[in-house]
């Protein structure tokens, strides 16, 4: 029997005796949106969100429900996805650290910040003892306005970590989340991926995340919709630190053929750590403060400490303001 050509969005069904039992008009299916396969779901109370299958028909987050989700997640949905309550986003990348021997003993080990979407890791300040100057640690490097456009599914590191104090820990990187919703994306809540402030003395906070929302039809974030993605601030200078410099301000990207925004977002740095008195830096061993992770803002630097017994700390530095930017297309074809 010859082959019927037929279209390749119509499925004609025919019976062994060739009557024709009807016609299906196949829709064609995206990967971008998912295939609706986790069905409804709707968030409650206070959930820390775990779920493996993160296709689903429609997603709505209630009024008064707060959601907790790890960094790198990508929820899709054939519908629409609503949120009326709060979205935490967990920490991604990794501030650096420090460790001693001793309290006052030289410097044994390190771990480095992680940059996250940076294109540099932020910096620690330099150890030594009174005898000269201390120099602070370079703030993270961040991307361009241009970059932030490309990075639409971040992963686990967004917001890049600071940097660490003499001992302090950095602030880690704020998270990254995307949402991918076929018939709209709502926000009468709050999403919040802020990078973390500085674990203490010296050291540098952590960049703020990155908030990707997406539809193929509309994107909204109403009056009462936040959207957070601040860089954190750093520690203050002590006895044996200048003070840490802040995170750079992340990311928050609009994808849609409509776009509305009558909302807060928030892109701001994080602050340079507060500066100690005259002389205040009097341990043997010192360090200069840690920088500031990076994220589509610069981490801004640390601060250096001066010479002699009883130093001075030399101010740090802020971090630079993020993106927030819109595309007004159909991004289907980019995900």
């Amino acid at each position: 029997m010859n082959r019927l050509r037929r279209p390749a969005l119509l499925l004609t069904l025919l019976v062994l005796q060739g009557q024709t039992c009807g016609t299906i008009n196949l829709l064609p299916v995206s990967p971008t949106w998912g295939d609706g396969s986790a069905g409804v779901r709707v968030i409650s109370g206070e959930v820390n969100f775990k779920d493996t299958n993160l296709q689903f028909t429609n997603f709505t987050v209630q009024a008064g429900a707060t959601m907790m989700i790890q960094s790198g997640a990508v929820i899709r949905a054939t519908g629409r996805f609503i949120n009326n309550g709060t979205i935490l986003v967990e920490f991604g990348a990794e501030g650096g650290t420090r460790s001693e021997r001793t309290p006052g003993s030289i410097l044994i080990s390190e771990q480095f910040a992680v940059a996250g979407i940076g294109t540099l890791s932020a910096g620690s300040g330099e150890i030594g003892d009174a005898q000269s100057f201390r120099l602070q640690g370079t703030g993270g490097a961040g991307i361009s306005e241009f970059e932030s456009r490309q990075v639409l599914t971040p992963g686990t590191n967004a917001g890049g970590g600071g940097a660490a104090g003499l001992t302090a820990a950095g602030g880690d990187g704020g998270g990254a989340l995307t949402i991918l919703a076929q018939e709209g994306v709502v926000n009468n809540g709050e999403i919040l991926a802020d990078g973390a402030d500085a674990g203490g003395s010296g050291a540098g906070g952590g960049g703020g995340g990155a908030v990707i929302l997406a539809s193929a039809h509309e994107v909204i974030n109403t009056q009462v919709g936040v959207i957070s993605v601040t860089g954190g601030d750093g520690g203050p200078s002590g006895s044996a630190v200048g003070p840490g410099g802040g995170g750079g301000g992340g990311l928050v990207h609009m994808l849609g053929l409509q776009i509305i925004d009558n909302g807060t977002v928030d892109v701001a740095a994080g602050a340079g750590g507060d500066l100690g008195n005259v002389g205040s830096v009097t341990a043997t061993v010192r360090s200069g403060g840690g920088g500031g992770g990076p994220s589509v803002g610069d981490g801004g630097s640390g601060g250096m400490v001066m010479d002699g017994v009883a130093a001075d700390p030399m101010p740090a530095a802020d971090g630079e303001e993020g993106e927030s930017v819109q595309t007004l297309t159909d991004p289907a074809a980019l995900f």
